[in-house]
């Protein structure tokens, strides 16, 4: 965050879409004291300002935001754009794409996510990735640690995960464990494949965290 504070105090401009990397409520409440307090931009009953999470962004989400951004500024000449998702879909990412290619001036976004790493290469190129560093080495020391464990002790890292049944602290580490797979040059693809089936079971109505952290434990 400091980085596009300073950028922004330096150059009195934004850029067109930034990835921010890290904890989703640290994420938010900075972004939130960066726009009241530098921007000075009322982040409550604003037309200009849109924000809505998502546990999976999907194609019509995408649409969606297409069809925001392209509507003129109401109050000012600057839009902000937040959005906040554990994971997005291939169909999801191109749309975007094209909508980052041709950035309408004064539109700006905001996409809050666990890892860049979700994105597709030429969407990643799109963004100005700022990583929550204090947070997000906590998170990937964690998946590192987990891939480093035998088998049989890697659910004794995951406790505090189990006991909470916190969905999406499940569904960060996940997505940070896919990452440090990739990192680790993994050619393993039914470790891959568990992954994303957890991700999808996760995302249903009722899932036991504890029942699939178990079977990636055992699985990956």
């Amino acid at each position: 965050m400091r980085s596009i504070i300073d950028s922004y105090k330096k150059t009195g401009n934004l850029h067109h879409a930034y990835a921010l990397e890290g904890d989703r409520k640290t994420a938010i409440s900075n972004l939130y004291n960066f726009f009241e307090n530098d921007l000075k931009i009322e982040t409550k009953a604003n037309l200009d300002f849109y924000f809505n999470e998502f546990e999976s962004f999907g194609i019509d989400n995408g649409r969606e935001l297409q069809a925001q951004a392209s509507r003129k500024a109401v109050l000012g000449n600057m839009q902000i754009f937040v959005i906040a998702f554990s994971s997005i879909t291939s169909e999801a990412q191109n749309a975007l794409l094209k909508l980052f290619e041709e950035p309408a001036e004064g539109v700006h976004f905001f996409i809050i996510t666990g890892s860049s790493e979700i994105f597709l290469p030429t969407l990643k190129s799109r963004f100005q990735i700022i990583k929550l560093k204090s947070i997000l080495d906590a998170n990937k020391a964690l998946a590192d640690d987990f891939v480093k464990a035998s088998k049989g002790s890697r659910i004794k890292l995951l406790q505090d995960i189990i006991e909470n049944k916190d969905k999406q602290q499940a569904l960060d580490f996940l997505n940070d464990l896919e990452s440090a797979l990739y990192q680790n040059k993994s050619r393993d693809i039914e470790a891959f494949e568990a992954i994303q089936k957890s991700r999808d079971y996760l995302r249903g109505r009722a899932p036991s965290v504890k029942m699939l952290l178990e079977n990636i434990s055992l699985t990956v």
